[in-house]
């Protein structure tokens, strides 16, 4: 989202322009495997576009694309609809929606999530009455999941050692969290995501961890006070937190 009030912009001719309002909103996902794809955006000018004071040169009629109006355009995997609305002091401008491409692309997929609490202790002494391990197992594609396992069964099947690109694939994204209170309302926390990778001598290795110190504020039932510190990113922060386990 980019907004400016006023805004400075430069035609095609290096001429400057006051625009008194322009927002202008992209939304575009990112370059999967099927080639299924969107592109969002929006763009709203408002107000007389004028020249750049100092300029030294004839009045010009402002471009096309400052003049007080929106548009809207989308686009979708291989299949190009544009739609195209104009709005300004002079009236309905032009309206247009169109396919470019008689084809369409289609992506669908899948994904899981399977977690595991553990706790011991319910927090309710004043020392070590609460030690809370939380692990979270995530299968961002099933697709990729599926063709993995398919990849496996048939090489133990014909009796050869698995490809180690498809035991990779089946290994899941996961994280853990670990909890343990220190005195009353005060507890120790870490929280970090635990990478698989086969292809090194060490298969699994951690990433990110995130250490912190957590306040638990009756008065304000499930709410917390957080002061948390990631060393990888070395960033520190405090918090308050409404309704998280």
């Amino acid at each position: 989202m980019e907004a400016a009030w006023p805004g400075l912009f430069v035609d095609g001719n290096g001429s400057y322009w006051d625009v008194p309002f322009s927002l202008a909103l992209d939304l575009a996902s990112t370059t999967l495997d099927s080639g299924a794809s969107y592109h969002l955006f929006f763009n709203n000018c408002a107000g007389s576009p004028k020249q750049y004071e100092g300029q030294h040169s004839d009045e010009l009629p402002p471009p096309a694309a400052l003049l007080p109006g929106a548009v809207f355009s989308a686009y979708l995997g291989e299949n190009s609809m544009k739609r195209q609305q104009s709005c300004s002091l002079r009236g309905l401008k032009d309206f247009d929606l169109r396919a470019q491409v008689a084809n369409c692309a289609v992506s669908v997929d899948s994904f899981a999530t399977a977690s595991l609490t553990a706790q011991h202790g319910n927090f309710q002494r004043l020392l070590l009455d609460l030690t809370r391990v939380h692990t979270n197992f995530d299968f961002p594609s099933g697709s990729k999941l599926l063709s993995g396992i398919t990849s496996v069964a048939c090489s133990l099947y014909n009796s050869q050692v698995p490809n180690v690109e498809a035991l990779q694939a089946i290994c899941p994204r996961a994280s853990l969290s670990f909890q343990q209170q220190i005195i009353g309302p005060f507890s120790f926390r870490v929280d970090s995501e635990i990478a698989i990778d086969l292809k090194k001598d060490w298969y699994l290795s951690v990433k990110n961890p995130i250490f912190a110190i957590e306040h638990a504020l009756q008065v304000l039932w499930s709410a917390k006070a957080v002061a948390w510190y990631s060393p990888m990113q070395r960033e520190f922060m405090v918090e308050l937190r409404f309704f998280e386990s």
